[in-house]
């Protein structure tokens, strides 16, 4: 199951797998061209656990890159019909649990996923569609960062406040106020006024540090 070949070997686990959580990019094991055989599933496919508990995770997951899986995997692919964010985006609102047979061990079939509709709009559609959720997933990466920068500037002040070390340099201060000032909160109605009061106060405090 690991020979260190070319190809991403993915068992349900590596789903989970640090890198993987919306993307199949990497796996914890990787076989020869020639272990894989056939059974390699093509970029733009779509896969979700086929049998067992798993099932009811409802995780499914978009290949990146052409890899093999384990018998308990299953993966669905329209063979360039679809842009595959479009696919993806249509697995993502059905229920796994939904399309299995029932069975004291849940299990999906190919029976079960033939008799699918999958409305087919224009590609320019399907193409504007992709470009939207690439933007969304750049945002959500940016939204982490700023959050662990965040966090990072947190723990600074604690250990400041608190005495348990200094706080950060110029430098890193003057980095965290640029992406404090990305961040827009005026209308953003899960805030309470005086929440964004709070936050307008807590960045003009970084601002007075960065420039003493």
């Amino acid at each position: 199951e690991n020979e260190g070949g070319p190809i991403p070997y993915v068992k349900v686990g590596d789903m989970n797998y640090p890198g993987n959580e919306r993307y199949i990019t990497t796996s914890s094991r990787y076989v020869s061209e020639a272990t894989a055989g056939r059974g390699i599933f093509e970029v733009g496919s779509v896969l979700f656990p086929k049998r067992g508990g798993a099932i009811g995770t409802n995780k499914k997951r978009l290949t990146k890159l052409p890899i093999c899986a384990d018998l308990n995997i299953m993966g669905v692919s329209s063979n360039g019909a679809l842009v595959p964010e479009y696919l993806f985006a249509y697995f993502e609102m059905i229920d796994l649990g939904s399309l299995s047979d029932g069975s004291s061990v849940p299990q999906i079939n190919n029976k079960n996923i033939v008799p699918l509709i999958i409305t087919i709009p224009p590609i320019e559609l399907q193409n504007k569609f992709a470009n939207f959720v690439k933007q969304i997933d750049k945002s959500k990466f940016e939204v982490q960062q700023s959050l662990e920068k965040l966090e990072t500037l947190k723990k600074s002040l604690m250990q400041q406040y608190f005495g348990w070390g200094e706080i950060m340099n110029a430098k890193e201060l003057a980095e965290i106020l640029s992406i404090l000032n990305k961040i827009q909160i005026d209308n953003d109605p899960k805030l309470t006024e005086l929440e964004k009061e709070i936050f307008k106060q807590f960045v003009d405090e970084i601002k007075n540090k960065v420039d003493r």
